[in-house]
This record gives structure tokens, sequence and C-alpha cells, in this order.
């Protein structure tokens, strides 16, 4: 991260100017509660830098910083279940009439220091607040022709389809024509979250572009694009492993694979590239054909986007992207979330909008299981991250403005079942009730916009700790004897091993708690989840602090293969596949005092198969049995909630009134979820990502990140806390935060 420190502190005053009132035809010089005088007016919105940061100007030249909040409408979501929409519903029944609904809204929305509606009922503009208008140029036109098809709401255009820019032109005279004059509307998003990287596919648009039949528009832009790249076909085998005799041949095929080689890699990413600048470019020239004043808002990547960074700079007046991170309720955003985000806009060299982040709490009494942002247990804990994340957004010299998603919240029932989406994201729940916490906050921290954008002073961020070395050390062992058994006692655990065939069997006292395995996600040419069925001890070393046990764990087809089809039953059934066998060596440390947990580490891992296989995931596999079965024993949390501001989750089993859990440094390879399958098996799926080709007799050694698992006193989200507290404390150091500092661009 490259940061430019401003030594000089510069303090902007807040102009807050009189909100105009709504009438049929906008006012032709609108007002807005916005900063100092910056520029000369303009009659429209646009962007400029000053003394080091970017600002966006509104029309009558005043700095302005937007801070929005979206879905702001008197019917809310519709819930499919349901064939109604209960906020709507409810809203109805409190209002006499949408107008009556809309003042309350901006009353509202201006007293808890908003200053633009994003997406909202039309009766909200022209009233103080700046609006913007979405016009979903590849969304819709992936309706008929896509790259990639829609998973849920976006899918991706065919932007070589001779029809892409009539469609864009079309709608562009259709939508932007209308309101080329109008200077309330800050500027136009293209599209929300199209799906750049296609999910199945293993190099993205490259592949699905490679899907498509050889008639296809899209595939013989890609052929003619690798003529050129390549100039003779026989490289294509070089570079991808697939044999074609002719460039007419590599036409018709629609298997995609990897890249195997760097050129190849870099191949897939020009033509990325070139998909990228043909969206771009046809979208922004259809919108400046008939509407040369407002402004490009970018297409709101999804968290994160290609490397394309630099060409929607090239086209866009401001980039914009949504982004829901995990950050630590007490210490703040962590400092490699600013790093990443300023490396976008150091790709970009453009201003900045977030325009989705959320956190939402799950004691509104929402499931909170389906859809994006870190859930934490309370709304107090809500507002310390909306405080923490906002004020970074604030400070950030090259932000122009942030979005919360959203204003009310989703249906209990959610919204449909292909887009199911269920959490406490609103400012209002369903009832048309404000979050008082939550509102408080917004009322207090946005006023302050104007002053801390121009101040630049980035708070403290959590610095990410590192695990004690001892605990991570992955050096071969030493000489020492070679046990057949251990039983070691730490703290309140027992361990004790190998049993059954399984690594590691732990209690709490005389309760029994579970086994420790481990699992890989197989890839061949289908997906199995294979686990070990048979452990050993290769070596055991005992020091001041712990005792590390390494043991060979293999699958030599005894244990219980899972393939896809028993995961979920809406997804095609799988052909006959066959599970590889394998061995790896993982560590096992064991602490002395004050101890109470035991980490579990792969080493190395190799193929001992006749046949070769891709090692997709690494799985630490926990198979509860609290009190001696597993009969009664659930998730702590929604299994399929994720993103829990803990890292980690437990068994528990309520009737026992004890857990097990587990927990992990925050770390982006590490996934963690526990749950029972359709057939009523224990998923304990805390994985991290391999993706590693193995020939027969091939080792991969790359230890993985470790895993810690511990009993708990009690079996409550709470109880978890306190038990993944008191294990920081012993394995994490160098944490805390930075220090605040101010921040300019050159």
């Amino acid at each position: 991260m490259r940061f430019a420190y401003r030594l000089s502190l510069l303090i902007i005053g807040v102009v807050t100017n009189s909100i105009s009132l709504h009438s049929a035809e906008p006012p032709r010089k609108p007002n807005f509660a916005a900063g100092p005088q910056i520029d000369q007016p303009t009659g429209f919105f646009h962007t400029k830098k000053v003394d080091g940061r970017w600002w966006i100007v509104e029309p009558n030249g005043h700095a302005f910083y937007s801070i929005g909040t979206d879905h702001i409408y008197f019917d809310g979501h519709r819930c499919e279940s349901l064939g109604y929409a209960p906020y709507g519903r409810n809203a109805r029944a409190k209002y006499a009439t949408e107008e009556q609904w809309n003042e309350t809204q901006h009353e509202r929305l201006t007293t808890w220091g908003f200053n633009t509606v994003p997406y909202a009922s039309e009766g909200l503009r022209h009233r103080g607040l700046a609006h913007v208008e979405t016009l979903s140029l590849g969304t819709t036109f992936s309706d008929t022709d896509s790259l990639s098809p829609k998973t849920t709401w976006t899918g991706f255009p065919n932007v070589f389809s001779p029809e892409w820019p009539k469609h864009c032109d079309r709608v562009a005279r259709e939508r932007c024509a209308k309101v080329k004059d109008d200077p309330w509307v800050l500027g136009y998003f293209l599209d929300n979250e199209l799906e750049w990287f296609s999910t199945d596919e293993p190099v993205g648009l490259f592949g699905a572009t490679w899907r498509r039949a050889a008639s296809d528009s899209a595939k013989q832009a890609w052929v003619s694009f690798l003529r050129t790249e390549l100039g003779d076909v026989k490289e294509f085998e070089q570079h991808w492993g697939v044999h074609v005799g002719s460039f007419e041949e590599l036409a018709a095929h629609q298997q995609p694979v990897p890249p195997k080689t760097d050129k190849g890699k870099a191949i897939a990413l020009k033509f990325l590239r070139e998909i990228a600048d043909r969206y771009f470019r046809t979208c922004v020239e259809a919108i400046h054909r008939h509407d040369p004043n407002h402004m490009i808002l970018g297409c709101r990547f999804a968290s994160r986007a290609p490397a394309i960074w630099d060409i929607a700079g090239k086209y866009c007046d401001i980039v914009t992207f949504n982004y829901y991170k995990w950050i630590d309720v007490d210490r703040g955003v962590p400092e490699e979330l600013v790093r990443e985000m300023t490396s976008w806009y150091e790709q970009a060299q453009k201003p900045m909008i977030l325009t989705e982040w959320s956190f939402p709490a799950l004691d509104a009494g929402l499931p909170c299981i389906w859809g994006g942002g870190m859930r934490v247990d309370t709304q107090a804990q809500r507002v310390k991250c909306f405080n923490h994340f906002q004020s970074v957004l604030f400070a950030l010299p090259f932000m122009v403005g942030s979005s919360w998603f959203m204003y009310i919240d989703e249906p209990a029932q959610g919204i449909s079942k292909t887009f199911p989406e269920d959490c406490n994201y609103g400012f209002l729940d369903v009832n048309d009730k404000p979050y008082p916490e939550l509102t408080a906050a917004a009322t207090q921290l946005n006023s302050q916009v104007y002053a801390l954008h121009a101040k630049g002073e980035l708070p403290p961020l959590a610095r990410k700790g590192e695990l004690v070395a001892w605990v991570n050390d992955t050096s071969p062992p030493k000489a020492a004897a070679t046990p057949d058994h251990i039983q070691l006692t730490s703290g309140v655990l027992t361990v004790e091993g190998p049993v059954d065939g399984h690594a590691l069997r732990l209690r709490q006292g005389d309760v029994l708690l579970g086994d420790l395995f481990a699992y890989f996600q197989q890839d061949t040419e289908g997906w199995l989840w294979v686990p070990t069925d048979t452990a050993r001890i290769v070596a055991v070393q005992e020091n001041d602090q712990a005792t590390v046990v390494d043991m060979e764990l293999s699958s030599t087809g005894k244990g219980p293969v899972i393939t896809r089809v028993t995961v979920d039953y809406t997804r095609p059934g799988e052909k006959k596949l066959h599970p590889c066998n394998y061995r790896g060596v993982w560590r096992f440390v064991i602490p002395k005092q004050p101890g109470g947990w035991v980490s579990m580490q792969c080493l190395w891992f190799e193929n001992t198969d006749s046949m070769p296989w891709t090692a997709v995931q690494s799985y630490y596999f926990l198979l509860p049995a609290i009190g001696g079965e597993t009969k009664g024993d659930v998730p702590l949390y929604a299994p399929d909630m994720h993103a829990y501001y803990l890292t980690g989750v437990a068994w528990i089993d309520k009737a026992v009134g004890k857990g097990v859990g587990c927990w992990f440094l925050q770390d982006p390879r590490i996934e963690c979820t526990f749950w029972v399958d359709a057939k009523g098996r224990y998923r304990s799926d805390m994985r991290y990502q391999v993706n590693e080709r193995l020939a027969p007799g091939q080792r991969v050694t790359a230890p993985g990140p470790p895993a810690f698992f511990f009993p708990l006193q009690g079996a409550t989200r709470h109880d978890y806390e306190q038990a993944a507290k008191r294990l920081t404390k012993q394995v994490v150091v160098n944490g805390g935060t930075t220090k605040s500092i101010r921040l300019s661009l050159p």
C-alpha cells in the first residue's frame, strides 16, 4: 500500500443548505446538504481533486460526499413464500398515503445524515437528496445472450454480439435522454454485481466463452483472438494440454480446462481485459450519445474484480464496488482491507464509492442465514462495526461515497427460492420501526463527513496478529520415541489416539466430545470428499510449551466417501467416481499450561493411488459425540450462516450442557461451516483451498494454516466466545491496532 502522508491538517466546515420541497417538476437549481464551494457551478455533478483528496462537486460548485442507503421502497421486498411484502403491508396500514410515507422517510433520511438515494421510490427524488439512475445494461442483455448464464440475477452479457451496441444505445435513448438535463441526478450505475467470475469456470469468462458453440459470435471472437495470440494452433496444446488439429477443431471444442503455463494464464487474462474494454466502452459511448452531462458510476463490482480496475477507471468517472468483509468488532477495520481498497484505487486512478456494505445482528430476530455481511450478535456490536467502517470510508482520500445496504430489513422468510436473503440489514424493521442504536450512530457520524474527509486522519486499524512460533513450527521432528498410542491432558482437555482409525479422541473430564481426523475434497472428473481412515504416530516431541505429535493419516478406501449429490440434491447426480487413496502427515500440538486446546496442521500429503487426482480442499474434521453419542449434537449457529464475527464454530449438546469448538486465525483461505447433510451425516467443514493436481506418487509439501479445537464450559455462543478469547491470549501475538495517520494522494 502506498500512502502519501500529510503533515498539515485541513478542516473544512460544513455548510448546510436548505432542502427544497418536492414538486412534480424538478427545481432547476437544487440545494443539497454540502460542504464549502470548491469549484465553479456547472449545473451537474462532477469530481475534482483538491489538496490530495477526491471530492464530488455538486451542481452549485460545493464539495459533496455521497452518503446513501438503498432499497427505500414503500412496498419493501416481496416474500415469495408469503405471497406479499411484509413491510409493504405494514406501511400501507400505517400511512394514509404513499406521499405521507415519502415525507416521513425523507425526514428520517436527512435527520440521519443521508444525502443520496441510490435505489429508492421516485417520490423521494427532488427533495434535497441526490439520486442515481441504474441502467442494468449487461444484466438485461444477458437475459437473451450471455457469456455467463445467470446463477441468481445478473449473468454476464455477450459483448461480442452485434446486438450488444444496439441494446446499449436503445436503453440509453429511452432512459438517459429523459434525464439529461436533471441536475439532481448524481450519475448512472451501469449494472450491479455482474458475474465477472463465472461460478463453475476454472478460468472465468475465458472458460465461459470456450464452452459456447462454434457458430456463436463470442466463440468466433475467442478463436480469432487465439489465432492472433498463438499463431499456431499447436501452441494451444502446450499452454492448455488440449490437443486440437486446427483452429476449426478448437472452435468446436467446448470443455474448458485451466491453463498449464504462465503464458496461458496471461492470454486468458488478456481476453478477459478485451471483454472488459468492450463492455465499458460500449456502455459509456451509448450513454454519452444521449446524455453528455452526467457521471458514469461504474458497475458495482461484487467485492472484487479481475485485473481490470484500470479499464474501469479509463471509462468511468467514479468506480464502484460492493464490499462485505470481516472486521474486528472491538479493534476496528483490518489494515489489510485498507491496503486492498487502496490497491484498487492505484490501478483505477479514479475516485471510488463503496456501494454496499453491512453488518447484520442476530438479536433482531431474523435468521440472517442468506446474504452478505459479517454477522454480529447484538445491535451494540452492529453500531461498533458501522462506526469503524464508516469512519475509514470518510477518511480515505480516494473515497467519495458510502452506501449502507440497506434501508429496510429483509422478510424473515427470505425473498425467493433463488435469492433467499433474510437478514437484519435495515435502519428499519419490517414494521417500519427504526433501530435506535444504529440511527443514532448514523446521525452523529454522518454529520461530520466533510470535516472527517478533509482532515483525512485514518482511525486506528486492527493489526493482524500472528501465531506464536512454537504453534506454527513446521520443521521436521527431531529423533524421538514413537509410541503406538498417546494420552495427554491439557487444562480441561484430554486427548488420546489413534483411536478407531482417527487421529485423536477429545474428552473434557469424563465427558466424551468427539474425534479428529482429515478429509480431502478430490476432483476425479467429479467431486468426492474422501476421509482418512488409518492413523499411526510417526514422531512425538516435547518442549517447555507443548507436546508435538506427528501422525500419518491415510485414506485406504475404508471411509464413508461423500459425493456432491449427498450434499445438494438440486445438483445432477455424479457418475460412478473412483475415490483415490492418499496419505500425509498432520501435526498436533498439545500445550502444557494453561492449555485446554489442541491444534491440527497438515504438513504434507501425497497421492498413493494409481491414477491422478486434484486436491481441491483440505479439511480438518471434528466428528462430534458429546456425552457419548452424536444424537442431540447441533451446530452452534445456523449452518448456512456464513461470516460470523468469531472465526470458528462449535458443536453443542444442550441436554449435556457441553460443547466442542474450533477456531482459526482470521485468514481468507479458510472457511468453516458445521452442519448435518440430507442423509444425516455430520459435516464439520473447516477447510482451506489447495487446488493441486497430483500424479501417482507425487507429494505436496505446503503446510496449511493450523486449526484449534477446545471444549466449551457450556452450550451457548457466550461460552464459545469466552473459550475462543482464552485461546487467542495464548497463541496470538503482535496484534493490537495501528496509530492514526493522515493520508492524502499525490
